[in-house]
Formats: structure tokens, sequence, C-alpha cells
């Protein structure tokens, strides 16, 4: 093996191998590899264009640039023009125009509403409850449960146990979430825009 001075700036180790470079210079070791900081990265010990310091920054092994890109998961590159990261996936939609909701991302300016981390339709007026939408004009809502009528009290018991000492107790009907809600405007709701694949492609 060899060796080298310990204080010598004109020489690195990089893992155990005596590489000439100048760390006053910026130079410093990349794996087994020498790079210059000021003029390229390091990502996992790999070196790509692109330094740190002028506006890049490592997405996984691959370097991405910031004003263009970003990095989902901290190992895919998407383009921030017309994608986004929503939990971990990379969704069609820009922040400016789309929101994260769950792994999916909802047009902003639509009836389009987040419940949970569902996209559901919605409308002017309309409030979450649990994983659905409702208008409190003519449902209410009680633990996540959609119910008929305006202002209803929770019941003190679950809805599908009966009262003590009741065996034919009969609560509220709940609607299920997928049921329509009358007087709300429907229309088919849009294609999930679910996760995108977008695997790193070599620079």
């Amino acid at each position: 093996m060899a060796s080298y001075p310990v204080n010598d700036p004109d020489v690195l180790c990089c893992l155990n191998k005596v590489v000439s470079g100048n760390s006053r210079m910026g130079d410093a070791c990349c794996g087994a590899d020498k790079y210059n900081v000021h003029e390229h990265s390091c990502c996992l010990g790999r070196i790509h264009g692109g330094a740190l310091t002028t506006g890049f920054t490592c997405c996984g092994p691959e370097t991405i640039e910031l004003a263009k890109e970003g990095c989902c998961g901290n190992r895919t590159r998407y383009t921030t023009l017309d994608q986004q990261c929503c939990g971990g996936n990379v969704v069609q939609g820009p922040m400016i125009e789309f929101a994260c909701c769950g792994m999916m991302s909802y047009e902003i300016a639509s009836e389009e509403m987040c419940c949970g981390t569902v996209v559901v339709m919605g409308g002017p007026g309309f409030m979450c409850c649990g994983n659905s939408a409702f208008h409190p004009s003519i449902h209410s809502c009680c633990n996540g449960m959609v119910l008929p009528g305006p202002n209803r009290p929770c019941m003190k018991y679950s809805i599908n146990t009966p009262r003590k000492g009741q065996s034919n107790a009969r609560p509220f009907p709940a609607m299920n979430p997928g049921m329509q809600i009358p007087g709300q405007r429907r229309r088919q709701p849009p294609r999930p825009r679910g996760p995108v694949q977008s695997p790193i492609a070599g620079k």
C-alpha cells in the first residue's frame, strides 16, 4: 500500500488509493476517484457534471438542476413545469395549479376536493366528512359518516351496535362514500392522477 505525507495538500487518499489532487483548490474524493467540487458533483459514488454550488443537487445517483427539476423520494427526478411529488410519487400537475392529496393530485380551481387522502367531487359550500364530501344544508357528518338531514346530532353509540338493552335500535342510516348526495352537482370524476413512473435517466 502506498504512503503519503498526511499534511500534503497535493495528495488525496481515495479508498486506500493515493491520487494527486489539491484539496485547497476543491479537489475531493468520490469513491476511489478524484473530482473538483467547483465543477462536478459526487452522488452515491458517481461523478456528474454540475456542481452543488452552481444550482445542482443529487437525486439518488444522478444530479438535477434545481431551477427546472425536483427530486421525489430522493430517487426519482421530475420536471417542476408540469409535475410534482405527492406522497413520494411523481404525479402530473404543477404546484401552481394542482395540489397533493395523498399520492394523487387534483386541480385547485375545479370542483374536486381532497377529503382525507381521497380526491372527491364537491362544489361551493361542500365540506369533508371522512373520505366523502357533503353539503351541511342537507346532510350532517357524524364520526366520518354522512347522515341525511342537516344538524343531526351524533349518536352516542356505534352505528352498527344496538343501544344497551335494545336489540333493534335503528340509528340514522349512513350514506356510503360512493353514494350520490341529493342536491350535489355531480359529474364523472376524472381519471385518477396516480403515480407516474419516472425512472432516473442518465445524463
